[in-house]
């Protein structure tokens, strides 16, 4: 059963499984904050799940989330390559364009910490948009994409979904 990354419909989801049937696992939700959001009605249930794609560093390990899997690496592992990537090319003002959760959030504070300890001078400004499954993000999104060409930056990293990336 779909939850479209929408917390509230995963808690409603596998509120719904752990009442009708003995679960021991879950495979999904796919989402940073509905795994966060269904992380501990799970654990109190001696439940695990596996996300496939839930890849905030907000579930780490030593976070208040241990039983979760993923099969994906945490969003803080790419920060450090894609900033020495973009300072090999000479780009060293990178706009950051995320979504306005806090796994957009957690994704671009990671960048400004990595970024200060490789000691790059790499200049990261960050641009959250509203929008997603439930609502239309394109006129969030263009209003950023204007204050990004206006602020100068020309390299933009974005971290949201396929639907929000064909709307920009």
């Amino acid at each position: 059963e779909a939850s479209n990354c929408l917390p509230a419909q995963a808690v409603a989801v596998v509120a719904r499984s752990l009442a009708q049937q003995e679960v021991v696992g879950f495979l999904g939700p796919h989402c940073t904050e509905e795994a966060i959001a269904v992380s501990e009605m799970v654990q109190s249930n001696s439940v695990t799940f596996v996300s496939s794609s839930a890849t905030g560093s907000n579930l780490r390990q030593d976070s208040p989330h241990p039983d979760v899997l993923r099969t994906l690496p945490v969003d803080s592992t790419h920060a450090a390559p894609i900033i020495r990537f973009c300072n090999r090319m000479g780009w060293t003002h990178l706009a950051v364009l995320h979504s306005d959760t806090d796994w957009g959030h957690t994704f671009a504070n990671d960048f400004v910490v990595e970024a200060g300890k490789l000691g790059t001078g790499t200049a990261i400004a960050q641009f959250p948009f509203t929008g997603g499954s439930s609502f239309d993000p394109s006129e969030s999104l263009q209003k950023e994409l204007l204050n990004i060409r206006s602020s100068g930056h020309r390299v933009i990293i974005f971290k949201g979904n396929a639907f929000q990336l064909r709307e920009a």
